[in-house]
């Protein structure tokens, strides 16, 4: 397999495996003065991973908000689908 055929596979194989797939936006800056990636690369990567996901029409949830609430959202739907099985 070449290097460029990895990216599909990979996105096939996510949409296949994957039970439930959670994008947490960029809404925080990195704590810190020294910080590993810019805020640049943070909001292109996130745009990149949007695309990426809607193009291979992996369906995908949004969770926002405080750090409390995002938790309680990733609970939820976690629970949900465990009942679901």
């Amino acid at each position: 397999m070449t290097i460029s055929a990895l990216g599909p596979e990979l996105l096939h194989r996510a949409a296949r495996t994957y039970d439930l797939v959670v994008h947490l936006p960029i809404e925080f800056p990195l704590p810190g003065p020294a910080k590993p990636i810019s805020e640049r690369f943070r909001e292109l990567s996130d745009a990149l991973l949007l695309r990426t996901l809607a193009t291979a029409g992996i369906p995908f949830h949004i969770v926002t908000g405080t750090l409390e609430s995002r938790i309680a959202a990733l609970s939820a739907r976690v629970e949900g689908l465990q009942s679901a099985f």
